[in-house]
C-alpha cells in the first residue's frame, strides 16, 4: 500500500488514557498504541483527549515549567501541532458569513430541524471545506453531523437560536481554517494531529475539539483555574479523560521561556548548589539517627549530566533534602536515557561511574526478575484489607504470612506502608488488566523482595548515599 493511500480509509477514532509521562504518550506512533487495527475499509484511531485541571504542585514555577516543557516536545510534530493559548480565532470573514446569514435565514424556516438538513444546506451553498481527497472530505461531513447532533442532544428542548447559530457558524469557520494545514501530513499509522489548548474555553470551541478528536487528533487542554463546561457537554465522560488536582490557581499568560526554580535544571546550577550546601551545612546526623523517620521520595527532574552529578551526592546534599516532623524527605533520581554519546569511551565511562559503587544493582537487560504467578496470592491480598477495602499495615504486620519480620521494626514498618500505597494508587494502569489484578500482582511482587533487594535498604542510612538501580538495556 502506497504511502498516502491510507487516506482513502475512514477513521474509527476512540478515546485512550494510560498512566504516564504526558508528552511521551502523545508522541507516541498510534499504530504503537493500544488496540490500534486497520483493514480495507477502516483504520482505528487509539487518540487522547486528557483534560488537566488545576496544579498538582504548590510551585507554581514547576507547573509552568512543566506545560512549557509539554509545548516544547510537542512543537517537534511541526504542521502536525496546533498550539492554542489565546482560543481560536473568532474574526470569520465577511464573504463567508454573508453566506452563513443566509444559510441560516433557510434554516430557520425549518419547524424539525436535523443535522442532515444542516449539513446538506452548508454543502448545497458550498460553504463547508472541499478537501482534496474525497474519502476525508465525506468523512468531515459525516463527523459534523454526529457533533450537530451532540449539541442537539445536550441541548434538548433547551436550544437557544442564537446560540446555535453561533455554534454553527463557528464550526464550519474553524474547519475550513484549521483543518487542511492540521491533517495534511497525517498518514493514519505514525504520527496524529495534535491540538493544545489552554486557559479559557467557549462551549463552541470544546465542541470544536471534539470534533477533531473524532478525525484522530489528540487533545490536550490545560486550565489552572477551572474545568469550564465540559462536564456538561461530556457528562459521561465518553470523549474525554479528566485528571483534576484540587489545589487551583489563577490562569497566568503560557510561558515563553523556562522559569527559574528552587530545583534548578542547568548543570553548572546543579553542581554550584551541591558545593553550596556542602560548604555552609552545619547538619550533623549521628548513623542510623533517622531509623524511626518515615521516608517520603522527592523525585529531582533532572538534565543528562545531572544524573552523574547528583547520583554521586549522598541524600543529605542534594536539592531538597529535609528533615520534618516524623518525615525524611529523600530526593532521588527516576531518569531514562536514550541514546549514546559520540564519544562512546565517555558514555561508558559515566555508566561505570554510576555502577562501581556498592550500593548499585547493575542489570545488563530486562526484565529485572521472572514472570510470577500470583493468583495464590488473592486469599493473602484479601486478608489484608481493612474496611474500606484497602491494605491494613499494622494488620499485614500480624500477619503470619509477613516475611519480612527478620528485619529491624523500622523496615518492617516501611516495607508495610508502601506495600498499601502502591496497591492503594498504582503508578501505572494497563487497559488489559482489571485494576483488583494489577493491585494483587503488585502485592505478591512486594510480598517477595529479592534479597539483594532487602540488603541495599539494610545499608542504607538516610542522610548518605542513596541505593540505586541501574538497568542497560540494550
Amino acid at each position: 500500500m502506497e504511502k498516502w493511500s491510507f487516506n482513502n480509509l475512514q477513521i474509527k477514532a476512540y478515546n485512550i488514557f494510560q498512566e504516564g509521562d504526558l508528552l511521551e504518550l502523545y508522541n507516541q506512533y498510534i499504530n504503537q498504541r493500544p488496540n490500534f487495527s486497520m483493514d480495507s475499509q477502516y483504520v482505528v484511531v487509539p487518540r487522547y483527549f486528557v483534560r488537566l485541571i488545576g496544579l498538582p504542585t504548590e510551585d507554581e514555577d514547576v507547573y509552568y515549567n512543566h506545560i512549557y516543557e509539554i509545548d516544547k516536545g510537542l512543537q517537534k510534530n511541526g504542521d502536525l501541532y496546533l498550539p492554542l493559548k489565546n482560543g481560536f480565532s473568532e474574526k470569520i470573514e465577511e464573504n463567508l458569513l454573508f453566506k452563513l446569514d443566509f444559510i441560516w435565514s433557510k434554516l430557520s424556516a425549518f419547524s424539525n430541524l436535523t443535522s442532515d438538513d444542516v449539513v446538506k444546506m452548508l454543502d448545497g451553498a458550498k460553504v463547508l471545506l472541499d478537501y482534496p481527497i474525497e474519502s476525508v472530505s465525506k468523512q468531515i461531513r459525516k463527523n459534523l453531523r454526529f457533533i450537530i447532533e451532540h449539541y442537539f442532544e445536550m441541548n434538548e428542548n433547551n436550544i437557544n437560536p442564537n446560540d446555535f447559530r453561533q455554534f454553527l457558524f463557528y464550526q464550519v469557520y474553524w474547519i475550513n481554517l484549521y483543518f487542511e494545514p492540521l491533517f495534511s501530513k497525517f498518514e493514519y499509522t505514525s504520527v496524529n494531529p495534535k491540538v493544545m489548548y489552554y486557559g479559557e474555553i467557549s462551549k463552541e470551541e470544546i465542541y470544536f475539539l471534539l470534533f477533531l478528536s473524532t478525525m484522530g487528533s489528540d487533545i490536550l487542554y490545560i486550565n489552572p483555574l477551572r474545568n469550564g463546561d465540559f462536564d456538561q457537554i461530556d457528562s459521561f465522560k465518553r470523549y474525554t479523560t479528566k485528571q483534576e488536582y484540587p489545589l487551583k490557581k489563577t490562569i497566568q499568560p503560557f510561558p515563553k521561556e523556562r522559569r527559574a526554580t528552587r530545583v534548578q535544571t542547568l548543570t553548572k546550577s546543579a553542581s554550584q548548589q551541591v558545593e553550596k550546601v556542602l560548604g555552609e551545612t552545619n547538619t550533623f546526623f549521628k548513623p542510623w539517627q533517622l531509623t524511626e523517620h518515615k521516608p517520603m521520595s522527592v523525585t529531582l527532574k533532572t538534565t543528562y549530566d545531572e544524573v552523574y552529578i547528583l547520583g554521586e551526592t549522598e541524600a543529605l546534599y542534594r536539592p531538597e533534602w529535609k528533615v520534618e516532623g516524623s518525615n525524611v524527605y529523600i530526593p532521588n533520581i527516576f531518569a531514562k536515557i536514550n541514546g549514546v554519546h559520540k564519544n562512546k569511551s565517555q558514555y561508558w565511562k559515566e555508566i561505570w561511574r554510576l555502577t562501581e559503587k556498592d550500593s548499585v544493582c547493575f542489570y545488563k537487560k530486562l526484565p529485572l526478575s521472572e514472570n510470577k504467578n500470583y493468583e495464590r496470592d488473592y486469599v493473602t491480598y484479601w486478608g489484608s484489607l481493612d474496611h474500606n477495602k484497602k491494605i491494613d499495615p499494622e494488620k499485614l504486620l500480624r500477619s503470619d504470612l509477613w516475611v519480612y519480620k527478620h528485619l529491624p521494626q523500622y523496615m518492617q514498618k516501611n516495607i508495610a506502608y508502601a506495600i498499601s500505597e502502591l496497591c492503594l494508587r498504582p503508578r501505572w494502569k494497563s487497559p488489559f488488566q482489571k485494576e483488583e489484578d494489577l493491585q494483587v500482582e503488585i502485592f505478591s511482587r512486594l510480598m517477595s523482595i529479592e534479597k539483594k533487594y532487602i540488603q541495599l535498604l539494610q545499608k542504607y542510612d538516610y542522610p548518605k548515599q542513596v541505593p540505586k538501580i541501574v538497568v542497560y538495556n540494550n
